[in-house]
């Protein structure tokens, strides 16, 4: 029974130790640069493609690197027609991401609003424009 025990607590240690290392290793590596998702009204907006794309520039300006427009999807998809297939999609690329920046007038958005709550239960960075 002993031995059990011995070994149990040498297994528990060298996992321990184990990890330190890793933690270390982690640590000397570049830091994962973030991926900034941009939200905000589009439904029923005239300048929203200008909007996020001046966000968009913005943010690079500010040294995020990746940055998601979802505007561009609108390229793609006819949003109106195909609203919850865009909206789909637009989760997904918040789930990816690890800030989301919410323009002015989200509130009003239905689909701004939806990936803002979906960003805050990820515990996501939130940053609002001013």
């Amino acid at each position: 029974m002993i031995y059990y025990i011995v070994v149990g607590y040498f297994i528990v240690v060298i996992f321990t130790l184990a990890l330190c290392s890793a933690n270390r290793l982690w640590e000397d590596e570049e830091p994962i640069e973030p991926i900034v998702y941009i939200s905000g009204p589009i439904t029923n907006t005239k300048d929203a493609k200008e909007r996020f794309r001046k966000a968009e520039d913005d943010l690079k300006k500010l040294g995020y690197k990746k940055v998601i427009n979802p505007e561009r999807l609108c390229e793609v998809y006819k949003y109106d027609a195909m609203y919850g297939q865009y909206m789909a999609h637009c989760k997904l690329m918040v789930k990816n991401s690890r800030v989301i920046y919410m323009l002015k007038g989200w509130e009003n958005s239905k689909g701004a609003i939806t990936e803002r709550t979906l960003a805050m239960s990820q515990n996501m960075e939130v940053i609002y424009e001013y």
